[in-house]
């Protein structure tokens, strides 16, 4: 950065200019500040460059660079070449990069000192370069560089000032400029919205289709708006705004319907007159013959997208001396865009049943043969393999049901008399041995009652023999009478004292049974204490669903899982097939017994899991198909049967 270039001999001649500068109103700048005090909303930043320019003084090269999308392009340029140029771009470059304003010296040019700057017996004025950036929505909107001719560096200040006033401008610009576009955004989306709200209640795809053509005709005051939908051999035109039969026509519908074919080939919209902005590179040999067709009309055709398919296009056409606009187009797209999802989900509906299946199936088996969609190709494919093995091979038929494991008998061990518990030595889900004691009844009372007629017995023993010394033979017959029921009596309580304690009838496992928590209390007569089974004998009983008891005979084998062993297998034999039946889960079943061939200590009556009955080899299909077989025979014989 330079510094003051000003020579002592000088200094006193300047500062008397300055005052007088001061002191003198600046007839041009008042007038430059007038005009740009007046500039409408027209965004000419060509005139704001000039008008900036004429109040900078010394500035003999400026350039104004506005953002437009990810780039800034320059959009003014004051005067139209300079060779300047290249020095305030770099400068602007660097301004976008810091975002804020920059001074740099510039190299010395030739002829290009402002007039009036330098007088005879001063030195050359320095060339300097003042950036400036434009803020809008917390980002670089746009940049303004001066190269300015100075006497000083303390001019630097007024050059920068003078920009920073200027720049408010130009945000202002921007700022009202980004409102009119959201602002026609918001009116193409409020109109876009008001006609779909007038389409979509149609019925049918029909009645919503002319709907929309005829509001689309009336909203852009046009002639005519066709709607083509896209075919196996192409697009097929199929409804015209304020028309149902245009069968006569033909010259004309064949002329849309390849302008249609043409925008939807493209992928993009067609506008005849051409704007430069959208369609310029296009091939618009279609268009161009309707417009000579329809005897020079502009035309306007928008291709249909709804998701990854082109479904079809729809034509515009009105007065060649109203083209249509960008804001046209963008109208057109707003409004095709919210209503041809809506249009093609009516569509969809309205095809006849048949149509629908045929266009299904063919969705399907262009995926199954197309490109992508490996996961169901891989899944089809091991479908077709399962299916030629069960067509091909034999395998073994397996009939499955629930199956629970019960003990083949089971021991009572009931209360032998009205008693109280003493203590118990086992319970439910022990072991025990043949002989070992389960139960110890209180027998206190049998002790009395034992004393009581061992006592009776020894009076009625003295009264017999004095009634034999006496040879009283009807008293003899009495007391003897007596004396038989009294040792009855203490046969009993000496019975019952023996069946005090109870014991194991067999070695096995304890399946009921817990007197633990009754210790004192009273059991009755004939209740059951205990129930003992073997802990080597077991039965199987399979639930087996009434549709297949048919394939169930005795003496098949078969293969027991159980819940609680799932690694194990126990293999059986069926031994019967009992009438009992069960219902369950809306099915009858029968219950079929089988015996295991092995025991194993961790076996358990009452454990549940699933029996497999091996029935034959049979075709592998019919295996897997039985239940469906059995199903529709059952619904035909009830149909036609």
């Amino acid at each position: 950065m330079a510094s003051q270039f000003q020579s002592p001999d000088t200094k006193s001649e300047q500062e008397a200019e300055e005052s007088s500068t001061l002191t003198t109103p600046v007839r041009p700048a008042q007038e430059h500040w007038q005009r740009m005090a007046q500039l409408s909303a027209s965004m000419d930043f060509q005139t704001w460059l000039e008008l900036q320019c004429g109040l900078i003084e010394g500035a003999y090269s400026a350039i104004l660079a506005v953002r437009e999308g990810e780039h800034f392009q320059p959009v003014a340029v004051w005067p139209d070449a300079n060779q300047a140029m290249d020095s305030l771009s770099d400068l602007t470059e660097q301004v976008m990069a810091q975002g804020s304003g920059l001074v740099t010296e510039l190299p010395p040019t030739e002829g290009q000192v402002a007039e009036g700057q330098v007088t005879e017996g001063q030195e050359a004025a320095h060339c300097f370069g003042v950036a400036y950036p434009v803020q809008l929505a917390d980002e670089v909107s746009a940049v303004i560089a001066v190269a300015v001719h100075l006497d000083s560096e303390a001019q630097l200040s007024h050059t920068m000032n003078s920009l920073q006033w200027g720049a408010v401008w130009v945000e202002l610009a921007q700022m009202r400029r980004l409102f009119d576009e959201r602002q026609a955004a918001f009116m193409r989306l409020s109109t876009s919205v008001d006609l779909l709200a007038r389409v979509l209640p149609e019925p049918g795809f029909n009645s919503a289709a002319m709907r929309l053509v005829t509001e689309l005709a009336i909203n852009l005051n046009c002639n005519l708006v066709s709607l083509g939908l896209v075919e196996n051999e192409g697009v097929k035109l199929a409804h015209l705004s304020h028309s149902a039969d245009f069968g006569s026509q033909m010259n004309m519908v064949r002329a849309l319907e390849n302008a249609m074919d043409e925008a939807v080939d493209q992928r993009a919209a067609v506008v005849l007159p051409v704007l430069p902005k959208l369609s310029a590179n296009l091939v618009m040999v279609a268009h161009k013959s309707l417009e000579e067709l329809q005897q020079g009309e502009a035309l306007l055709t928008i291709p249909l997208q709804v998701d990854e398919r082109w479904v079809g296009a729809i034509t515009l056409q009105r007065d060649i001396d109203q083209p249509f606009s960008l804001d046209d187009v963008q109208y057109c797209e707003s409004v095709v865009m919210l209503a041809v999802s809506a249009l093609e989900g009516k569509r969809d509906n309205d095809r006849p049943l048949h149509q629908k299946i045929r266009d299904a199936a063919r969705q399907q088996l262009q995926r199954i043969w197309g490109p992508g969609y490996l996961g169901r190709k891989l899944l089809l494919s091991i479908a077709s393999v399962l299916v030629l093995l069960g067509v091909m091979v034999d395998g073994a038929y397996r009939l499955s049901a629930p199956a629970a494991l019960q003990t083949v008998s089971q021991q009572v061990v009931a209360a032998p008399f009205d008693a109280y518990i003493k203590n118990a030595q086992h319970r439910a889900g022990d072991v025990v041995n043949q002989g070992d004691v389960l139960l110890h009844l209180d027998d206190r009372d049998l002790l009395l009652e034992q004393l009581k007629w061992r006592g009776q017995q020894n009076k009625l023993s003295r009264q017999y023999q004095e009634a034999t010394a006496a040879h009283d033979r009807a008293r003899i017959t009495i007391i003897d009478a007596q004396l038989e029921q009294a040792q009855a009596q203490l046969h009993l309580v000496e019975s019952q004292l023996q069946r005090t304690s109870l014991y194991a009838p067999f070695a096995g496992l304890v399946v009921s049974g817990d007197l633990s928590q009754r210790l004192g209390g009273a059991v009755s007569h004939g209740e059951v204490l205990f129930e003992i089974s073997p802990v080597s004998a077991y039965r199987v009983d399979l639930m087996i669903k009434e549709s297949r008891i048919g394939d169930v005979t005795i003496g098949q084998s078969g293969a027991l899982y159980l819940s609680a062993l799932p690694d194990m297998s126990f293999a059986f034999t069926v031994s019967n097939i009992t009438p009992v039946t069960e219902y369950k889960d809306a099915a009858t079943f029968f219950i079929v017994e089988a015996m295991l061939h092995d025991s194993h200590e961790r076996l358990r009556p009452g454990m549940e899991g699933i029996g497999k009955v091996f029935i034959d080899e049979r075709n592998l299909f019919s295996v897997w198909t039985r239940e469906l077989n059995d199903w529709l025979r059952l619904r035909f014989w009830r149909w036609w049967g």
